[in-house]
């Protein structure tokens, strides 16, 4: 078990004299390998803003209304994150007849993960693959030495059967076609979003990093399709279908996003900063919640 501290901070412009409505999905995900110490929220306006609620994904979400001008946000949590530890023999292929009901609706096609389109390629390079972790691996592979990673290609409307004809995509891009190859094959799976902490490293993962879980005998696996090292310093914070339930902000309104920042360190090491940090102001402590105990994510407009 490790201890983390984790720090987020979103700075936006809000144009409209009405102001606008903001539905977060950024907290940490409090899970059984994910207890939440301590968490507490600044904002720099004087705004109600609601504790979060766990929609039934498991995913924590708030939402609030900021007034015109300059809004901004500093998110802090600290946790502990238990890895657990498998044995490849304990993963194998769940019949579709026995699957839990709570993991049906990962083997769908979903608005970003067409898995009915790409089924003919699925079938094709994966089908006589041997069935469950090594199948999964050779998705992964294939996908790893066939699509170009670009961190800042994709758009929110691009999904997985657009990355596969432009045979590149960011993390976000790639995890849907991998999601979409796995369901075709009849694994269910789920796009992941968090934080990749890759210590000690001169070129980091992106601030905020898509993966994604496969569901085999033992439960669910985490993969990162990009990267090929391993997923232990992965901190999730939401998970879904694919990126239309794992926004970290969807906003209504006229608004400028500032690119996010996110702070990050283990046990009592010094703070690891990913991306370039935004100018801030004085900000209002709220507290959000408070425990104890043993989203590439993307944003939607409306």
């Amino acid at each position: 078990m490790q201890i983390y501290s984790v720090e987020m901070r979103f700075v936006y412009d809000v144009r409209d004299a009405s102001g606008a409505d903001f539905i977060f999905g950024f907290p940490v995900a409090a899970d059984k390998q994910q207890v939440i110490l301590d968490e507490a929220m600044k904002i720099n306006q004087p705004v109600e803003c609601k504790l979060p609620a766990r929609l039934r994904r498991g995913n924590r979400v708030f939402h609030l209304h900021a007034e015109q001008g300059n809004f901004e946000l500093l998110y802090s949590s600290t946790f502990s994150l238990t890895q657990r530890v498998f044995q490849s023999r304990e993963y194998n292929e769940v019949p579709i007849g026995v699957l839990p009901s709570s993991v049906l609706p990962y083997l769908y096609p979903s608005r970003y993960c067409q898995s009915d389109k790409l089924a003919a390629i699925a079938y094709r390079n994966f089908g006589k693959s041997e069935p469950g972790l090594q199948r999964i691996a050779a998705v992964r592979a294939w996908v790893r030495n066939y699509i170009a990673y670009y961190p800042a290609a994709g758009a929110t409307t691009t999904s997985a059967l657009d990355t596969m004809i432009d045979r590149a995509g960011g993390g976000r891009e790639i995890a849907h076609l991998t999601i979409s190859f796995l369901r075709a094959l009849n694994i269910p799976s789920r796009l992941v979003t968090g934080i990749s902490f890759t210590e000690g490293e001169t070129q980091p993962m992106p601030t905020f990093h898509a993966c994604v879980e496969a569901f085999l005998s033992g439960g669910w696996v985490l993969l990162d399709p990009i990267s090929a090292g391993d997923t232990k310093n992965f901190i999730r914070i939401g998970r879904g279908r694919d990126a239309a339930d794992t926004a970290y902000a969807t906003i209504f309104g006229a608004v400028i996003s500032m690119q996010p920042t996110v702070s990050m360190e283990r046990d009592s090491s010094n703070l690891t900063q990913l991306g370039k940090s935004p100018s801030t102001g004085d900000l209002n402590c709220k507290q959000l919640s408070r425990y104890s105990g043993a989203r590439h994510p993307a944003e939607l407009r409306f």
